[in-house]
């Protein structure tokens, strides 16, 4: 993950310089101070991603989809309530379908219901 970063920084520092990239240098020189955003920007991308990873690999992409549509729930909330939109009946009704069913599908797969259903103990699991 590191290195794909690393590259990835490299490949975008080479195109911006290669494609009259110098304006937004130029902008960072008059304005230094969005060089520590950009730098807050990538911490907090990279934090997520480091995230992500760790939580797939010690809980699974169940668990993963669920903190997801958890994050989604309340940051559509939070939005609604921070800046104090209108919302419609019909609007209300959208998002508990829309939420209500991803949450019933993890549900269902977390059963075994819908999807590969989980391996029993002492039995493999058919691939």
């Amino acid at each position: 993950m590191l290195y794909v970063n690393m590259v990835s920084a490299i490949a975008a520092i080479i195109m911006l310089a290669a494609s009259d990239g110098l304006p937004g240098f130029a902008f960072l020189a008059l304005h230094p101070s969005a060089i520590g955003d950009a730098v807050g920007i990538s911490v907090s991308a990279t934090s997520g991603q480091w995230v992500i990873y760790t939580t797939i690999q010690e809980f699974g992409a169940l668990v993963l989809a669920a903190c997801m549509n958890i994050r989604q729930i309340c940051s559509t909330l939070f939005s609604i309530v921070y800046y104090e939109q209108h919302v419609t009946g019909l609007q209300v009704i959208s998002l508990i379908l829309v939420f209500g069913s991803l949450s019933l599908k993890q549900i269902l797969q977390a059963v075994g219901f819908y999807g590969k259903a989980p391996a029993k103990e002492g039995i493999k699991a058919e691939q």
